[in-house]
């Protein structure tokens, strides 16, 4: 399944929006492109920021066809000194790689709700810009993680049996509980007590959930706690069969993505194993709803079908004809180790 850095006294962490703003007119869902030198072809794609009062942690991925160093970054067209700045896992991207630029401006204090410019250069002289704004009473520490660590069912009259979990997060990133799905379909938040959607922090204490929901015993139930974020989490289990489950943390494969990218006729997953056990990718499934995904046959793995333990990461493309303003659900399933599942909304 699916860091918070202590500073001076006036640190704060923020969820941030992200708006684009692009160094030239051309742009691709997803990506920013530069002013190309002639016979290259550079693209940066940025995912999701990590802040404090002064620190700016910036995701990126080259998702172009070239090899692109960076040489300059600046904020708000101020220029930074080296030692403001690093990138890892070094400053050349090879094309599919993935990293994170480390901002520290010792002239600028990062304040909720303001806007915040980030133009990267490469040494070829290709500029590629996006602005964030960090949202006011937010906070963003990281990832996601909710573990579903006790199930249990209570018999009675059609319309009156209940199942109770007991859910922690055990992430690092404050989270909303936005619905829950029992067999991959969504249960009424009518049904569920305390009603989702609510806001679970890190710092709460394990929270039980009674769902009422006509089981049958001996059955096998998928239970998924679904975020606000769209990230699923879930955890298998027997109608009828009270279980505890101890909390395995990272343990084993853990499947999360860092962003999903949506470019004409294809999508990309930049997916991210956070497990102790290398995973090897077994399908990907896509569809319109959780009930009708499909298995993809035209998928890319760049570099390879195996995601590293302890980070590693790998690119998935899948060639798929989306259509903007449609909600999509995905499947990435090991061969070993529980599948990743989440939507997203198409631009």
């Amino acid at each position: 399944m699916s860091q918070k850095k202590t500073g001076s006294s006036r640190n704060k962490s923020f969820t941030v929006v992200l708006i684009i703003a692009v160094a030239i007119a051309s742009i691709a869902f997803g990506y920013w492109i530069g002013v190309f030198s002639p016979g290259r072809v550079e693209k940066i794609y940025f995912g999701s920021c990590e802040w404090s009062d002064d620190e700016c942690i910036l995701h990126i991925a080259n998702t172009g066809a070239d090899e692109l160093i960076i040489n300059k970054v600046r904020i708000n067209d101020t220029l930074l000194d080296s030692t403001e700045w690093e990138s890892f896992p070094s400053m050349r991207f090879q094309p599919g790689d993935q990293g994170e630029l480390h901002v520290t401006p010792s002239s600028i204090v990062f304040e909720d709700g303001i806007a915040y410019q980030f133009t990267v250069e490469t040494v070829t002289g290709n500029s590629f810009s996006h602005t964030v704004v960090a949202e006011t009473g937010s906070t963003w520490l990281g990832y996601e993680d909710i573990e579903i660590t006790a199930c249990d069912w209570t018999w009675g009259a059609t319309g009156s049996r209940t199942v109770k979990i007991t859910i922690e997060n055990t992430g690092t990133k404050d989270v909303t509980i936005n619905h829950i799905k029992i067999n991959h379909l969504e249960i009424a938040n009518t049904a569920v007590s305390p009603q989702p959607p609510f806001v679970f922090k890190t710092t709460d204490s394990a929270k039980d959930l009674t769902i009422t929901y006509d089981y049958a015993n001996g059955s096998a139930y998928d239970i998924s706690v679904v975020t606000s974020t769209g990230h699923e989490f879930t955890d298998h289990f027997t109608g009828g069969q009270d279980e505890s489950v101890h909390a395995t943390g990272q343990a084993g494969v853990w499947l999360d993505y860092d962003a999903v990218s949506w470019n004409a006729g294809n999508i990309t997953i930049y997916l991210r194993n956070k497990g102790t056990s290398d995973a090897e990718i077994d399908a990907v499934y896509v569809g319109t709803s959780s009930e009708n995904q499909e298995e993809q046959t035209a998928v890319t793995y760049s570099p390879s079908t195996t995601v590293e333990k302890d980070g590693g990461t790998i690119t998935i493309t899948i060639d798929y004809s989306w259509s903007s303003d449609t909600r999509y659900y995905f499947t990435i399933a090991p061969k070993l180790g529980q599948a990743l599942i989440f939507e997203k909304q198409a631009p």
